[in-house]
């Protein structure tokens, strides 16, 4: 949670995940990647996925700490990433 100012003085602001978790608190996060983040499934069965951008989890990939190269990001996406959440109830989908 954050704090901004606004004309009423300091007021505390929710993070997406923390909008999404008081709302759908089943939801599966990836832990590490909230600002990858881009939108919640709200029809059909997976009501409550969380949906993230794949641009954005490469591209984390390809910087900071892990500092991959573009082919080894996609296969930590494809064959790390994806299999640790998919049997999970809720679990995250990308888009």
């Amino acid at each position: 949670m954050g704090m901004i100012i606004t004309p009423n003085g300091l007021e505390e602001v929710l993070s997406k995940r923390e909008q999404i978790e008081m709302q759908f608190p089943n939801a599966t996060f990836i832990e590490d990647f909230d600002h990858c983040i881009i939108d919640i499934k709200m029809d059909g069965r997976a009501i409550g996925s969380v949906v993230y951008s794949v641009n954005k989890i490469i591209a984390t990939l390809m910087s900071g700490e892990h500092n991959l190269c573009e082919s080894d990001a996609y296969d930590y996406f494809d064959y790390l990433l994806i299999p640790q959440y998919s049997d999970l109830p809720f679990n995250p989908k990308y888009r």
